[in-house]
């Protein structure tokens, strides 16, 4: 019962890596580019990014497979 969940840790993790490097770039670039200030690089940045990210994706895939996860898998298969 916990295959589920793990594949959607890795998920998860993986997104919120994405998101958190995304919003890091996005940020660099608004700073030097647009507004023309520097930019300081904050880690507490990066983990709070990963954090949201992973919680954010864990939360709309848990929801999404909410009604497949509480039904066998053989039934499940079978309405496929």
């Amino acid at each position: 019962m916990i295959a589920p969940y793990a594949s959607v840790a890795i998920i998860t993790v993986a997104a919120g890596t994405v998101a958190a490097i995304g919003a890091l770039t996005i940020g660099y670039v608004l700073a030097e580019r647009v507004l023309h200030t520097g930019f300081h690089f904050n880690g507490w940045l990066l983990i709070l990014g990963l954090l949201a990210g992973s919680l954010g994706v864990s939360f709309a895939g848990l929801l999404g497979t909410r009604s497949v996860l509480q039904v066998p898998p053989s039934q499940t298969l079978r309405q496929v």
